[in-house]
């Protein structure tokens, strides 16, 4: 059996369109690069933000861990203090 070719003369893609076409792509693109990088700049931020918030944090843990740490001591001595006088 003959394969039967289309005797039309191929129409090729008027390069009007396709060059539109893509301008609009690339337009679309660039603003969502655009905004992809507002959101990474927005996130860097806070992520520093966090970070310093966080280290504030736990210094002051480490802070109060100490006094705890202190105050536990004072309570055995004074433990022990009244435990010698009884």
């Amino acid at each position: 059996m003959p394969i039967q070719c289309s005797r039309e003369p191929l129409r090729p893609y008027p390069r009007s369109q396709a060059s539109s076409a893509l301008r609009v792509e690339n337009d679309h693109l660039k603003a969502e690069v655009e905004e992809l990088r507002t959101l990474l700049a927005q996130s860097r931020g806070q992520v520093s933000t966090l970070t310093s918030l966080l280290r504030d944090t736990s210094s002051s843990l480490d802070l109060r861990s100490q006094e705890l740490e202190a105050s536990r001591q004072s309570l055995e001595e004074v433990a022990v203090d009244r435990a010698e006088y009884r």
